[in-house]
Formats: C-alpha cells, sequence, structure tokens
C-alpha cells in the first residue's frame, strides 16, 4: 500500500454510501469482489468517498500528532521526513496549506521542531508555492525546505494504478515494462 490506496471497513463503506452498486470515480478504482461486492481497498481518487464522511481533526490535535510522529521518528534514528501531503485530486488543496501554517509554522515558532522536513504542495497551487519561494527562500529555517509540488498523472507504481504497457526484449532475453502515454 502506498498513499494511493486507502483501506475501509465495512463501516466506513457503509457511512460513504459505498456498495456494489457504486460507480468506480472518475480517476479512480474501488477494489471488488468477482461479485462486484467492495473490498475495502480503494485506489486514487476512490478514497475521496471516504474522505468526505471522516470527521475533521482539530488544529490540536494535527500539532499533536506531529510531536509526537517526531519523537517516535527520533527514537528511531529518524532526523528528516518527506512530507507530500494529504491531497488528492478531487479534495480540498487547502488542507497541505493549513498544516504548513497551523502546524508546521507554529511548531518552528513556538520551538518545538524535532525533526527537518521537506514539504511538497499540491502542484495546483504552484503560483503560490512560486510566491513563497520568492519571498522566504526554499529553506525556511533549519528545519523546514520547500521540495517542490507534487502532481498527480495516472496513478502510482506502489499501488499499481498507474497504466503500464509490457515490453519484450527478445535480444537479452528480459520483459520490462514502460508508462504508457
Amino acid at each position: 500500500m502506498d498513499g494511493h490506496m486507502g483501506l475501509a471497513n465495512s463501516l466506513a463503506m457503509k457511512i460513504a454510501g459505498i456498495d456494489k452498486n457504486t460507480n468506480d470515480p472518475v480517476g479512480g478504482t474501488i477494489v471488488r469482489t468477482t461479485e462486484r461486492e467492495p473490498t475495502g481497498l480503494l485506489v486514487d481518487a476512490a478514497m475521496k468517498l471516504v474522505f468526505n464522511v471522516i470527521p475533521e481533526v482539530s488544529v490540536n490535535d494535527r500539532r499533536e500528532a506531529l510531536l509526537t510522529a517526531s519523537r517516535h521518528a527520533l527514537m528511531r534514528g529518524v532526523t528528516t521526513v518527506v512530507d507530500v501531503g494529504s491531497y488528492v485530486p478531487g479534495t480540498s488543496e487547502e488542507q497541505t496549506w493549513q498544516d504548513f501554517s497551523d502546524v508546521y509554522e507554529w511548531a518552528h515558532s513556538m520551538g518545538k521542531m524535532m525533526i527537518r522536513v521537506c514539504l511538497f504542495f499540491p502542484m495546483p497551487t504552484w503560483p503560490r508555492v512560486s510566491d513563497l519561494i520568492h519571498e522566504r527562500g526554499r529553506s525556511l529555517s533549519g528545519w523546514i525546505h520547500l521540495g517542490g509540488v507534487k502532481a498527480f498523472l495516472d496513478g502510482s507504481l506502489g499501488s499499481s494504478s498507474a497504466w503500464f504497457y509490457e515490453v519484450s526484449s527478445l535480444e537479452y532475453g528480459l520483459s520490462t515494462y514502460q508508462t504508457c502515454c
């Protein structure tokens, strides 16, 4: 599993209204049994079906999550992480920016940053990222670095949601996969 896949239990699917009659959303897949029953595995934009019914997490809970995760990482020798945000196409692009201001900048201003973080933002917000880089630079501090933007095209390798085609190479006796289009 990767960030392009989500797993929902039967209660979450019931609350979200996902059943065998639910159509796959554009850009997503509801993985099903041979009887068309949803398995709970949601790929790419299908995750939005459940995201829409999850209660919003408070700013204080998100801040506490950063501190808890940072302590956990440090106990295992991890000193730097990359945060590509929680943006999925079809959801609000603002959550990544709210995490930046409400969580990361808060932790930095309060002297609570424990690990370095490299942040990525949704591609549609590139002008905002560019303005921030021109205003403050890529390294906002010794703790926070602006890595760039994240774009969604046709899926990912980890969730096997990218469209591939097989290319056979008789010369080398190998079979390789290349992305299509």
